[in-house]
């Protein structure tokens, strides 16, 4: 996961950045079913505020400090912003429903097994 977290720290490009999410996202379903200490809630969740924080940190450096000085410019580079944005939450979204379908299954299997 740490190679994909580097790459999305040096990602520039949103285009790039949209691309990494999915693996990323992907990457913490597998630790978050494998793992027995990150299918704790809060342990889970400082992962994943780690990660949201770092694609807040690449949208704000894409829009930049002075969003006054080129208006129209700044508008753009947040519109930009904003939908890398929405595609992490997208994607976060769809692998939360799968997350939710596989601790279904597990709760049904555990149940047969009692």
């Amino acid at each position: 996961m740490s190679p994909l977290f580097y790459k999305l720290h040096q990602c520039i490009d949103p285009k790039d950045m949209v691309k990494l999410f999915a693996p990323l996202i992907h990457t913490m379903l597998l630790v978050w079913t494998h793992s027995k200490y990150y299918h704790q809630i809060d342990k889970y969740q400082n992962l994943l505020r780690l990660i949201s924080n770092e694609v807040v940190h690449r949208a704000e450096a894409m829009v930049g400090e002075d969003v006054l000085h080129e208006p129209l410019d700044s508008y753009t580079k947040l519109k930009e912003a904003l939908r890398v944005c929405a595609a992490f939450r997208g994607t976060y979204l769809d692998y939360r429903d799968k997350a939710l379908d596989i601790n279904e299954k597990n709760k049904q299997e555990h149940a047969e097994k009692l």
